[in-house]
Parts: structure tokens; C-alpha cells; sequence
């Protein structure tokens, strides 16, 4: 849906080639380096890169016009009727009771530094978690 008074029509299909493009060229670039150099790396650096591009690229849509195809920056509304986010927040902010923030956050520093306590006992050996 294109705002009042902006000429053009919607073009997905330019929309969708882009975001492959964006996905895929990194991740098969960072595959030929780990390939040609021969390290142990794998593509996941490179599909995390690709998909920081897409999220990007994301910001912007692609319309035909006459002078060819031009990008424009979505509009995001605020109102929970426009944005799905703007929905789930409030839905997350009704359901929130701040009596367990306390109890949350003495968990989540245990298990911290659980993990860290860990590390010397572990080692290089990741065979105890079964990786």
C-alpha cells in the first residue's frame, strides 16, 4: 500500500531478489574464503552478516515508476492498530509483574556465573556438552 499522492506500484519481486542477494552473497563468500584458505570455520559468520543486510534492507521498498525503480523508507506506525510490535509490547505490559524482578534477576546472575565458575573445569574439551 503506497501513500496518498506518491505515484508507483509496489515491485515484491524486486523487493524479494534483493533480500537473497543480500543473504546469499555473503554467505557464499565467507564459504569460498573458509574453502580457499581451508580454515574451520563454517557460514555462519557470513548468514549472520547476510541477514543483518536483509533486516537493513527491510527499512526500504522497492517502486516501479516511470524514471525505473525507485526505494522508499517504510513508515512505521505507532498505534497498536499499524504495528504488530506496538500490539505484542502492550500485550507483554499487561502480563508483567514487577514483584518477580528481584527473583529474575538473582536466577539469571547464578546462572552467570555458574557458566563463568564452569569454564576452568570444561576447558577446550567440549565433549562434556556434546558438541
Amino acid at each position: 500500500m503506497l501513500p496518498a499522492g506518491r505515484e508507483g506500484t509496489r515491485a515484491p519481486f524486486v523487493d524479494l531478489r534483493e533480500f537473497l542477494a543480500l543473504f546469499l552473497a555473503p554467505t557464499l563468500a565467507v564459504g569460498l574464503a573458509v574453502l580457499v584458505l581451508g580454515g574451520r570455520e563454517n557460514l555462519l559468520v557470513g548468514a549472520m552478516f547476510g541477514t543483518m543486510l536483509v533486516g537493513y534492507r527491510r527499512l526500504f521498498y522497492a517502486v516501479r515508476t516511470d524514471k525505473g525503480i525507485e526505494r522508499r523508507l517504510t513508515e512505521v506506525g505507532d498505534t497498536p492498530e499499524e504495528n504488530e510490535w506496538v500490539r505484542l509490547s502492550e500485550a507483554l505490559d499487561e502480563l508483567h509483574d514487577e514483584r518477580y524482578d528481584p527473583f529474575l534477576a538473582i536466577l539469571f546472575a547464578v546462572v552467570g556465573f555458574g557458566a563463568f565458575a564452569l569454564i576452568p573445569f570444561i576447558g577446550n574439551d567440549l565433549d562434556l556438552l556434546g558438541f
